[in-house]
């Protein structure tokens, strides 16, 4: 692969004007310095940016800089930081300010041995006690520019005493596990253990599929390392003069992996059973796709970033008395850098559809800009090749039946829905009604979108046209999704092959089946079904029908969760379960083409089939899920 054809497959990225990144990444996997990047050397790069572990990353992330040298000049740290700046600037169109100082003082702080260059430790201590260059353009921009506002924090040190007190406790645990195996290998009888939660140390999904996180912290970032700290601790008396041969204790440690080999298969046996018993095990989920350099997709999602991030900073302003007019506002912007296009250069254009109305909605619902671009940003992707992650890169993506392409961010909060033409036209029709009604009803349990897009770009073959909404997604609270079910409350199709697996959400027919019931307490029981009964009059009323209930539920063995915060989390009323529901799909307009349907399918289907009239489909809906509770 030479260089051009490198550029070439990182789309926007590989601009003239904003090729600096992809050059650099090509001059790290070029081992052999002769400006082509053989197949074993691009697989050796992926496999650290996919696979290697935090030292790896950061060698490469250094060589982004250094090249193949063992340090950074500060010649070296200038031209890099700048180029980044400029990128930045001409990508996302903004005017972040650098100077000669500021990038004097970074540097200054990195070189903690004052020695005029940046060696891999310090560069490596840096960048783990620093977010990417990118957040460091905006936060240099925006501080004070005094020089004491601008030093970047040292490596924080750990007191001596806690360092003691970690060996203490770990040599006491070490000890623990010993006098365990001396206890089981005299056939003695071993002191009770408290059993662990199996979803103690689950490693965080990306996208729809389940988000897992620890239970102990919710609140963070899920993309940052938690260290987890197995208490191991058990009452025995402990006998510190006696010690067990290292042959005893990797022959028991071989008995109990043997065992747990054992107990795996077990559970693949009984797995089928205990969902009919309701007790939802933990379920091995099909990778979706990816979206990676090169795919067909790559370029529409860095498009899409990109235009998210150019209609944030040009809708910075809130506007608090929304007239008749912001609902018909359409912003346009081309996403090709004006210093890159020529006159026979097609543009790609995007096209940000009530941007004041979208900006006021995350407001309301608490969602800042800085927060809403970490998630949707390009230069979330920028930051994350820089550090040799692939994290940012790597969105889930599925197909809808109706043809509709998903998205969802890396960090899982958000989905990104293409829409057909009926969908744009007809949520454009009704976005004033929606925005009053999500208002003033903040308990509702329909979508809150949270932008309305157009993107047209072009691939080598034709130009390709989408309209998108940006919309929360419900299963983004951190705990994994063990069973979830789409129910409209018809029959006909309504079941899912048995074949599938679980983040394939199951239906109507699957649910009865199931003998699962929805225990709440009687007052948030009440409280939902009042909004159901809301919400489906609101779809009555504005013609909307096809829109179902999306359940997932968490099965939490025994942890007692913080929900507070959580949005439509719900905890059974036995504490249980975590359920999480909200209604999906409420785009559908029964136009002229829904009632042929209808009048197609219903004397061959019956009455139960999915396309009726918007009024007894409300009824219809709201009757079946009154019957799902306990």
């Amino acid at each position: 692969m030479t260089l051009k054809q490198f550029r070439k497959s990182m789309g926007l990225l590989g601009l003239k004007s904003t090729s600096e990144l992809a050059d650099r990444i090509f001059r790290v996997m070029d081992k052999n310095n002769n400006l082509k990047v053989s197949f074993e050397e691009f697989l050796a790069y992926m496999d650290i940016v996919m696979h290697g572990n935090k030292e790896e990353k950061c060698v490469q992330s250094f060589k982004l800089i250094a090249g193949h040298k063992h340090y950074i000049t500060y010649q070296e740290f200038f031209d890099w930081l700048k180029s980044m700046w400029m990128m930045s600037n001409k990508l996302v169109g903004t005017e972040v300010k650098n100077s000669e100082e500021k990038i004097r003082q970074i540097f200054t702080a990195i070189d903690q041995k004052k020695d005029g260059v940046i060696d891999f430790d310090e560069y490596s201590a840096s960048t783990s006690t620093q977010s990417p260059i990118f957040s460091w353009c905006n936060r240099y921009n925006e501080l004070d520019p005094e020089p004491e506002s601008l030093i970047i924090s040292e490596v924080p040190i750990i007191p001596v005493d806690d360092y003691r007190q970690r060996i203490e406790s770990i040599e006491f645990n070490i000890q623990t596990c010993i006098e365990i195996l001396k206890l089981e290998e005299q056939n003695l009888p071993l002191p009770p253990i408290q059993e662990e939660s199996p979803y103690k140390n689950l490693v965080p999904e990306r996208g729809p599929v389940c988000l897992s996180q620890t239970e102990q912290s919710h609140n963070g970032d899920l993309d940052s390392p938690i260290d987890h700290e197995e208490d191991l601790t058990i009452n025995l008396p402990l006998n510190k003069s006696k010690t067990v041969t290292s042959s005893i204790i990797l022959d028991r440690l071989q008995d109990l992996s043997m065992k747990i080999e054992k107990l795996k298969s077990e559970e693949e046996k009984t797995r089928a059973k205990t969902i009919a018993q309701n007790v939802l095990p933990i379920q091995e989920h099909k990778k979706k796709n990816k979206i990676s350099w090169g795919d067909e997709d790559w370029s529409l999602i860095l498009y899409m970033m990109l235009g998210i991030q150019k209609s944030v900073y040009a809708s910075t302003e809130i506007i608090t008395n929304l007239l008749p007019e912001h609902f018909k506002e359409l912003t346009k912007f081309d996403l090709i850098p004006r210093k890159q296009t020529k006159v026979n250069t097609k543009k790609s254009k995007f096209r940000n559809f009530a941007p004041g109305v979208f900006a006021r909605i995350r407001r309301v619902f608490n969602i800042d800009d800085k927060s809403y671009l970490k998630s949707l940003g390009v230069e979330k992707i920028m930051a994350s090749l820089l550090q040799s992650e692939f994290s940012s890169l790597v969105g889930l993506v599925s197909s809808g039946k109706s043809g509709s392409f998903f998205y969802f961010s890396d960090d899982g909060k958000y989905v990104l829905k293409t829409m057909s033409l009926d969908e744009c036209t007809f949520f454009r029709t009704i976005l004033p009604v929606y925005y009053e009604y999500i208002c003033d009803n903040p308990g509702t349990l329909i979508p809150k979108f949270f932008g309305f897009h157009n993107i047209k770009y072009y691939t080598e073959i034709d130009r390709s046209k989408k309209d998108f909404i940006i919309m929360e997604n419900l299963f983004s609270s951190g705990y994994e999704i063990h069973m979830r079910f789409d129910l409209k409350g018809s029959t006909v199709g309504r079941a899912t092959d048995s074949n599938e697996d679980f983040s394939v959400a199951r239906k109507d027919l699957d649910f009865n089946r199931s003998g699962i019931k929805i225990r709440l307490t009687q007052r948030e029981k009440k409280a939902i079904i009042d909004q159901l009964h809301k919400d489906s009059e609101f779809f009555e009323r504005l013609g909307i029908i096809d829109y179902s209930l999306l359940i997932g539920i968490h099965n939490l063995k025994g942890k007692i969760p913080n929900i507070q915060g959580l949005s439509h989390a719900y905890l059974s009323s036995d504490k249980q379960f975590l359920y999480f529901i909200g209604i999906i799909d409420v785009l559908t307009e029964y136009n002229m083409k829904k009632k042929l349907e209808n009048i197609l399918k219903s004397p061959f289907l019956g009455k139960d089939i999915s396309c009726i009239p918007p009024k007894p489909y409300a009824d219809r809906f709201f009757k079946y899920m009154i019957t799902i509770f306990e």
